[in-house]
């Protein structure tokens, strides 16, 4: 789920690292998501219940505009990505706001999307062992390189919601 946020008076993005207690990816720049569970009425009550397990905000508080046009299949084609675009209603005016859990997630932290848009604050990479090239996006200072599976859904939706800027 990709949630916009006002942070500080400034419309930004909420991106989470993922913990080392986690058998994959660990200490990568993710968003707040993961695998439908039996009980999930459908995939986007999976990323609802998502966020509240991972951030802890509850679904009362995202309005969720929608879900992104893309599915994304993984390597072997054994799951797929929905992203969901979300607003989160209350404005939050410091990072210790968002209680996150700690066995999922290493830290939380904004980008503000006037950043993320500035065409100097990204480029392509070519992925090891592979033809593709993806967006990365450079953080703001003290902060993880946004890419991969993330970066990718990241550079889709902005392209969406913000066309023309790539």
């Amino acid at each position: 789920m990709m949630i916009i946020a006002d942070y500080k008076n400034i419309p930004s993005i909420l991106f989470t690292v993922r913990s080392s207690n986690l058998r994959s990816h660990t200490g990568e720049v993710s968003f707040p998501g993961g695998k439908k569970d039996p009980s999930d009425i459908n995939i986007l009550d999976c990323a609802l219940r998502e966020v509240e397990e991972e951030v802890n905000i509850p679904r009362s508080n995202l309005q969720v505009l929608g879900q992104h046009n893309l599915l994304l299949p993984n390597k072997t084609g054994t799951l797929c990505v929905y992203p969901f675009i979300s607003v989160l209603k209350t404005p939050i005016n410091n990072i210790n706001q968002i209680k996150f859990n700690t066995e999922e997630v290493e830290k939380v932290f904004f980008t503000p999307i006037d950043h993320l848009l500035d065409q100097k604050n990204m480029y392509w990479k070519q992925f090891r062992n592979t033809s593709f090239k993806g967006p990365v996006f450079k953080p703001q200072e003290g902060e993880k390189e946004i890419w991969g599976l993330t970066g990718f859904i990241l550079y889709n939706c902005l392209k969406t919601l913000y066309p023309g800027k790539f």
